[in-house]
C-alpha cells in the first residue's frame, strides 16, 4: 500500500519536472515513454473538462510517442483548433497528410480552417478531397458555420450537387 507521502512526492516531482523540461516531455516521462494510447486517453479526458491547453500538451506528447498514428494527429489538430491555435492545427494536419494523404476528416478540418483564412480556392479544393475520400459525416457541411465564406462560391454548390442529396444542396447553399 502506498503512503500519502509517496504520492505527494511523486506529484511534486512531476511539477518540478514539468518546469524543468517542458510540459509534453515531462508528461511523457511521467506516464511512460512510448505510451501514446495512455496520453491520448488523458488528453481526451482533459478536453472533456475544458482544459484545452493541457489536452494539447498531452496530445502533442502522444504524437511524439506515436509519430505515425493518424488518430492521435487528427485528435491533436482538432484540439488545437478548439484551443484557438489554428496555425498549430494546420501544421499538425500537414504532418497528418504527409503520413496519410487522403485522411478525409483531416481534409475537412483543413477546409474549415482555410475557409476562415479567406483562401476560398484552397478551402474548396480541401473540401472536395474530403468528400471524395469519404468524410465521416458529409451532412455536417450544410450546418458548418466555418464554411459560410464558401457558400456564395459556385464551386461550393457544385460540390454539394456532386456529393450530397438535393435537400442538402438547398440547405447548404442558403
Amino acid at each position: 500500500m502506498r503512503s500519502t507521502r509517496s504520492v505527494d512526492v511523486r506529484g511534486a516531482l512531476m511539477a518540478g519536472l514539468m518546469l524543468l523540461v517542458g510540459g509534453a516531455l515531462a508528461v511523457q516521462l511521467f506516464i511512460g515513454p512510448g505510451n501514446g494510447a495512455a496520453l491520448l486517453r488523458e488528453g481526451r479526458a482533459r478536453a472533456e473538462t475544458g482544459e484545452l491547453d493541457r489536452a494539447c500538451t498531452l496530445l502533442a506528447a502522444a504524437a511524439n510517442a506515436r509519430p505515425r498514428s493518424r488518430v492521435i494527429h487528427y485528435e491533436l489538430a482538432k484540439m488545437q483548433e478548439a484551443a484557438g491555435r489554428d496555425a498549430d492545427a494546420m501544421r499538425t494536419l500537414e504532418t497528418l497528410f504527409a503520413l496519410y494523404e487522403d485522411h478525409a476528416d483531416g481534409r475537412y478540418l483543413a477546409a474549415r480552417l482555410t475557409a476562415q483564412s479567406d483562401d476560398a480556392q484552397r478551402a474548396l479544393e480541401l473540401l472536395g478531397r474530403a468528400l471524395e475520400a469519404g468524410m465521416s459525416d458529409p451532412g455536417r457541411i450544410r450546418r458548418e458555420v466555418a464554411l459560410d465564406p464558401l457558400r456564395g462560391e459556385p464551386a461550393f454548390v457544385e460540390l454539394l450537387l456532386t456529393h450530397l442529396s438535393p435537400g442538402a444542396v438547398a440547405e447548404g447553399s442558403r
